[in-house]
């Protein structure tokens, strides 16, 4: 349960441990939430492209030593969205996986530096945005986040 599909579905491989923090970061958001995790790491990298063709080459330098890409995520993208990441990735040189496995990367480097500068990034806004951006089902979504906020509440 979660947004209505809004683009053909993509696949995209991670490592394990990729996997592992797409998971833990999505987990607080119920099932099935780290495309949504994904796609606010794509939208932040579309906003701040600065130093991207250096990450870029860096990363085809060390293809060699990186880590394999044992996990297999399906995840739907837009048509806009989609468009966009396939304009940079031409731009850049790189295949659209490699471009979101990059995002998503620079993402939790960029929560863990904000996180040590004491202004963490506020992934749960972040992400309920991305979530209720679907129409189908944005009011039962909203209820649900209603409910789970006030058990929260009381729990605490």
């Amino acid at each position: 349960m979660g947004r209505t599909p809004i683009g053909p579905p993509i696949q995209v491989q991670f490592s394990e441990e990729a996997h592992l923090a797409l998971c833990a970061a999505a987990e607080p958001f119920g099932q099935r939430r780290r495309s949504a995790v994904v796609r606010v790491a794509i939208g932040r990298l579309l906003s701040r492209q600065a130093g991207l063709a250096a990450i870029v080459r860096s990363r085809k330098r060390n293809h060699v030593s990186r880590p394999a890409f044992s996990k297999v995520m399906a995840m739907h993208l837009g048509e806009g969205l989609t468009a966009r990441l396939d304009t940079l990735a031409r731009r850049v040189g790189v295949a659209r996986g490699e471009l979101i496995r990059i995002a998503v990367d620079r993402f939790f480097v960029e929560m863990a530096e904000l996180r040590l500068a004491g202004a963490p990034f506020d992934l749960e806004t972040a992400v309920n945005a991305e979530i209720f951006n679907g129409e189908a089902s944005r009011d039962r979504l909203i209820r649900r986040r209603q409910r789970l906020e006030a058990a929260r509440r009381e729990a605490n």
